[in-house]
């Protein structure tokens, strides 16, 4: 996913990149990844506060070498279905690199955003999963609905 730093516009409209994920409140403590600097997402991080974001160490050692990420303002190019499209965002804090399959053998440089701050994140998601996660044959899952009420609270 590519991104805009205002500091260093793109060149020939090649914007730096960077995997994006949205994750919940806890998830970095949950899956052991260590804040190595700023502020983890609080409940309080929502709609109607600064938009904000957390990055990992290859994002800063990629595109901010020598240079404190905090406080900078990013965009990230999702479509989130806020008007206007994304909107800029804080980073408030810096986490350690995490590999994201056993074949990858170094960290991508990547973005996570709060997903109490992407109103649309859970309805894209269930679009993608239940695409992949349906039985080949038969009816859907039984307890889909359930399955996604409690996913997306």
């Amino acid at each position: 996913m590519g991104f805009e730093n205002p500091d260093r516009p793109a060149v020939d409209g090649r914007k730096p990149r960077a995997q994006l994920t949205p994750v919940s409140t806890g998830y970095f403590h949950t899956m052991h990844v260590p804040l190595l600097k700023g502020r983890d997402f609080r409940d309080s991080d929502d709609m109607n506060s600064t938009q904000v974001m957390i990055v990992n160490q290859a994002l800063v050692r990629k595109y901010f070498a020598g240079v404190d990420v905090l406080g900078k303002k990013l965009k990230p190019n999702a479509e989130n279905g806020m008007a206007g499209g994304p909107p800029w965002r804080e980073v408030i804090g810096v986490v350690g690199n995490t590999l994201h399959s056993s074949t990858q053998r170094e960290a991508l440089p990547a973005m996570y955003l709060p997903t109490s701050q992407l109103p649309n994140w859970c309805a894209c998601i269930r679009s993608f999963a239940h695409r992949w996660t349906r039985p080949a044959f038969g009816p859907p899952l039984s307890n889909w609905s359930s399955l996604w009420t409690a996913m997306c609270r």
